[in-house]
């Protein structure tokens, strides 16, 4: 091929990437499209023959008429191209989603109550999965099934570096939960950060109103990420924005901030002054029931902010996007965490996200954009 003829092929790939990505958020007439890609109508033309040929996109009408009393039609992604599994391992649960070509969830189930896996749990989320898919979508290709974890995640190698929510399935073996679903499925199997999944969640539910800003997530334990210069920043190995393990001072010792903010450690607190056990589900109950675990939760909101509220300052980041549990929180919490973050910076803009399962609703969107390239690379 000449030199003319790659940059040609390379031009028409990336048309077709961008055009699939636009149609990945929402539906787009002919018109609309070109005047977005700024291309002829010709142009245009051929592209939407080739996807549609590839079956990845389809044409739909609207109950809208033109100015000939015809439907105005659009185009959207081909949601039967293909399925793809999300599988979200945070949060106290495991959460499995069924999401079409085009994003959508279609189905999901959850497995409550789990904060460490091992290969029982692992391999009855398995079963689980092929069971819905022989039961509901088997005449729809799988695609994918990509995996939310927390912990340090290699995104090159696709391993888990360090998880202690994985340490009793993986030991040595940083590859072993991609050995395990890939000796079930046939199919591209992808590991990611929940973190930076939920960031990227978070990002797509903005749009395009912030171009920096940090997520704080706090649950069954503590996370965040760095959006910086309209990007996730991973750092030099992939490990960026672990706020989890800040080092902070809680109660006059030093601990790092998953010690001290999260549900995990505020339930082992209160199970040691009240000599019982409590569950995570039950703490967001009793959040607004019980003054004792009420106080609890706001001492901890108090050093969520300042940790946070400091890394901002550092950053000289202007927001900080707070998600999990804690957002279904009253105003007492809320107000205690961005006092104590804006110490650092009164004009620090602290925003509760009401958006629900970013881990999840962030895979879905990480592999949608990975099967649009595995799509038009054939």
């Amino acid at each position: 091929m000449t030199k003319d003829g790659k940059t040609q092929s390379y031009a028409r790939f990336k048309n077709n990437e961008i055009i699939l990505n636009l149609l990945r958020k929402k539906v787009y007439s002919a018109t609309e499209l070109a005047a977005e890609m700024k291309l002829s109508n010709a142009a245009l033309s051929q592209i939407i023959c080739e996807l549609s040929s590839k079956k990845l996109i389809k044409s739909i009408s609207s109950g809208e008429q033109n100015a000939r009393g015809r439907h105005r039609k659009y185009l959207a992604l081909n949601g039967d191209y293909g399925m793809i599994v999300a599988v979200g391992f945070s949060d106290n649960e495991i959460h499995i989603a069924f999401s079409d070509f085009a994003g959508k969830i279609v189905y999901e189930e959850r497995i409550s109550e789990r904060l460490n896996y091992d290969f029982t749990i692992v391999y009855k989320t398995i079963l689980l999965i092929n069971k819905i898919y022989g039961k509901k979508f088997k005449d729809i290709p799988l695609l994918s099934v990509n995996l939310s974890v927390p912990g340090k995640v290699n995104n090159e190698a696709m391993t888990i570096a360090k998880s202690v929510q994985f340490n009793k399935l993986i030991g040595d073996n940083e590859g072993k939960l991609i050995e395990v679903f890939g000796h079930y499925f046939d199919v591209p199997v992808r590991i990611f950060n929940d973190m930076n999944l939920s960031l990227l969640a978070e990002q797509e539910a903005l749009g395009e109103q912030r171009r920096n800003f940090i997520l704080l997530h706090i649950d069954a334990g503590v996370g965040g990420a760095f959006y910086l210069n309209e990007k996730i920043y991973e750092g030099d190995h992939g490990f960026a924005g672990e706020l989890g393990m800040m080092p902070v001072l809680f109660d006059g010792e030093k601990t790092v901030l998953d010690s001290a903010a999260s549900f995990t450690s505020v339930a082992e607190r209160l199970s040691e002054k009240e000599g019982r056990a409590f569950t995570i589900n039950e703490l967001k109950v009793l959040y607004f029931t019980s003054q004792n675990v009420r106080n609890e939760f706001l001492r901890s909101a108090g050093v969520a902010g300042d940790a946070v509220g400091a890394v901002a300052e550092i950053f000289d980041i202007g927001c900080v996007i707070v998600n999990g549990a804690v957002s279904a929180f009253d105003g007492e919490y809320k107000d205690t965490l961005t006092e104590a973050a804006r110490r650092h910076d009164k004009s620090l803009n602290v925003v509760f996200s009401e958006l629900k399962d970013s881990c999840v609703l962030g895979a879905v969107i990480a592999a949608v954009k990975k099967e649009i390239l595995r799509a038009i690379s054939d």
